[in-house]
Formats: structure tokens, sequence, C-alpha cells
């Protein structure tokens, strides 16, 4: 892969890496409350 093609599919990464993070922080959310007895 050459950098030109790195640039052209990074928005669509950085998009695609924002919702993952969004979704562990959601799942974290909902999680913790569970483990928080350990």
């Amino acid at each position: 892969m050459t950098s030109e093609q790195l640039e052209q599919s990074s928005p669509q990464l950085e998009a695609r890496v924002a919702t993952l993070e969004a979704e562990l922080a959601h799942m974290k959310q909902l999680l913790l409350p569970q483990f928080s007895h350990f």
C-alpha cells in the first residue's frame, strides 16, 4: 500500500476508529457496574 492510498483511506479509517471507541466506551459503561463488586 502506498502512502497515497493510505491518505485516501484515512478518513474512513478514522471514522471507523471513532465509532469503535464510542462503542468501547459505551460497553465499559454497561459492564463496569457489573464488575464493581470485584
